[in-house]
């Protein structure tokens, strides 16, 4: 969506009907108005009005229809379900669906900490609160963080929470449900964090009793159903990689000492028992199977039908795509997805190549540390030869990973060839690295930063190209990376680069298939995604804005509390 410009004559025409208002005079305003009532109006502008109405010789103009300017949005956009501040819930059943909403973004200078002088530069953060997805506040903005769990239905939990004592009329915690039923709140939630949500289960983690001067405490675990009732919990512990009960069961490390981080990890099952006896996972069950060690620490992979598929006794196992890679001290012993032994490479062999895989294809990539531009080289595993682009002999240099792709060049064309070699698409341009994106999109980046510029380029899925930008690094430094679901453009002061903390000037957000604006030259943004939808709030300095995922704008409030 791009900015709509108007005209600088009407533009003063629409100066002389704004209304000025504050969060506490927002109530019941939609989302679009135009005022018609004179009396709102300055004084002088009031009277110059009226007396060119009252004028009867007055030019008088006639429009079979009103030019298209599009609709006037009123200072503050915003609707309250209370006039009073609120900075926790009140459960309810009739919020509909609560998300979350910016209300600021706040700038903080940094400090030198050689001088104790306070920078220039900035860095922001934000300050959440809570809102229908109709953009009625329901609770202020007065929080730092924002963590939701999707309960995978259609529904989530909420949990906001604040970084410190700054504001002391605010509760430190609130969690509550996406519908506003129900909600936790107060100092006894005030290090409680959210990991995830399970079917009918809620893992949370409790910090209270750590004491970090002492040295002594450690964290414990909390299980909650969807309405924050308590099931279990366990002392000394907090869970494992993405904490999702799989096949029935969840990692959870157990801390011996936290502070000084000696633990082990166990499964436990959905009731709160601990599983497995022995047994020490890596992460949590994976398609049945997870890697894990024994109590002589010997590492093997282990299936949830509690059975060792590859018997523990490497040092250490790596999963690639279609392989498991069990190391020894002398080589890399390599099992498929069933446990079967399928190659053996021993490091004389490798030398300073490492082994990797996609797919049922397994290969070698060694790295030239030695001159000023890292150079990569790959090979094939069974015949130790270099991978090449049969089309013009190239010696492919580079891989793009989580893909079956290589690539090389010669000077004026990328070639992206497979696996055997066989060119799949040829690119105009030299490209210096390939990420692929997710399913449908690659990202492209020709050029190199010594010469002050690059070219970014978005290609699909096919390596069709959709569009690029070219990036020059004189004076200001420009940067673009990728989003899930969109491109980010940032304009940074060049002398404020090699800041700790340097702030961006403006950021322009794109959409990732076509390239073009949806936000132009915004101050500041965060996007939260809420059951695959993407909810965005961007701020041009003095307001702050929260939109739909359809880019409606649900929400526009004065960006306060900068200090």
């Amino acid at each position: 969506m791009r900015k709509r410009r108007i005209s600088k004559i009407i533009a003063a025409l629409l100066c002389a009907v704004i209304l000025t208002s504050g969060l506490a005079g927002c109530a019941n305003q939609g989302s679009v108005s135009t005022p018609t009532d004179t009396s709102a109006m300055p004084s002088d502008e009031t009277q110059s009005l009226t007396a060119t109405a009252q004028n009867s010789d007055a030019p008088v103009f006639m429009l079979e229809k009103l030019p298209e300017i599009g609709g006037y949005v009123d200072d503050v956009i915003c609707n309250r379900r209370y006039p009073e501040f609120k900075d926790t819930l009140t459960p309810g059943e009739n919020y509909g669906r609560l998300i979350p909403f910016v209300g600021s973004f706040r700038d903080y200078h940094t400090v030198d900490y050689e001088t104790g002088e306070w920078s220039d530069e900035t860095y922001s953060i934000q300050k959440y609160g809570l809102m229908t997805d109709k953009g009625e506040i329901i609770v202020d903005a007065v929080y730092d963080y924002i963590d939701i769990a999707d309960n995978n239905d259609g529904s989530y939990i909420i949990s906001l929470s604040l970084k410190g004592e700054e504001i002391e009329t605010a509760a430190s915690k609130l969690i509550c449900a996406s519908d506003g039923s129900w909600v936790k709140c107060g100092e006894e939630y005030a290090e409680l964090y959210m990991y995830y949500v399970d079917e009918n289960i809620l893992v949370c983690t409790d910090h209270s009793e750590i004491d970090w001067e002492n040295s002594t405490g450690a964290p414990r675990t909390y299980f909650c159903d969807k309405s924050g009732k308590k099931l279990f919990e366990f002392d000394s512990c907090y869970p494992v990689g993405d904490s999702e009960f799989k096949d029935g069961y969840l990692a959870l490390t157990f801390f011996d000492d936290y502070l000084k981080y000696e633990y082990k990890n166990r499964f436990i099952d959905k009731n709160g028992n601990l599983a497995f006896d022995g047994v020490y996972p890596e992460q949590n069950f994976e398609n049945g199977r997870v890697i894990a060690r024994n109590g002589k620490d010997e590492t093997g992979v282990f299936t949830s039908e509690g059975e060792w598929l590859i018997k523990p006794r490497f040092e250490y196992i790596s999963e690639y795509d279609n392989y498991y890679f069990a190391k020894t001290e002398s080589a890399h012993w390599i099992y498929d997805m069933n446990g079967k032994m399928v190659k053996i490479i021993y490091d004389a062999e490798l030398g300073e190549m490492d082994v990797e895989a996609y797919g049922d294809r397994i290969f070698y990539s060694y790295s030239d540390y030695s001159q000023s531009r890292v150079r990569h080289k790959y090979y094939y595993s069974e015949t130790n030869e270099p991978i090449k682009c049969k089309e013009n002999e190239t010696e492919v240099s580079g891989y793009i990973y989580d893909t079956e792709y290589f690539f090389c060049n010669d000077g004026v064309y990328t070639y992206i060839v497979n696996f055997d070699g066989n060119t799949v698409a040829k690119l105009n341009g030299v490209a210096e690295r390939i990420t692929k994106l997710n399913d449908e999109y690659f990202e492209v980046i020709e050029g190199y930063w010594e010469d002050e510029t690059q070219v970014y380029n978005i290609y699909s899925r096919d390596f069709k190209k959709l569009w690029s930008d070219q990036i020059k690094n004189t004076g200001d430094r420009i940067e673009i990376w990728s989003g899930d679901d969109y491109v980010v453009k940032s304009y940074i002061d060049e002398e404020s680069y090699n800041e700790m903390f340097y702030s961006p000037r403006s950021y322009d957000i794109l959409e990732i298939e076509t390239g073009k604006p949806i936000f132009e030259n915004i101050r500041d943004y965060r996007t939260e995604k809420i059951n695959g939808e993407i909810y965005y709030y961007v701020s041009d300095g003095t307001y702050t804005y929260t939109y739909a995922p359809d880019m409606t704008v649900l929400l526009k409030v004065r960006n306060e509390n900068n200090d």
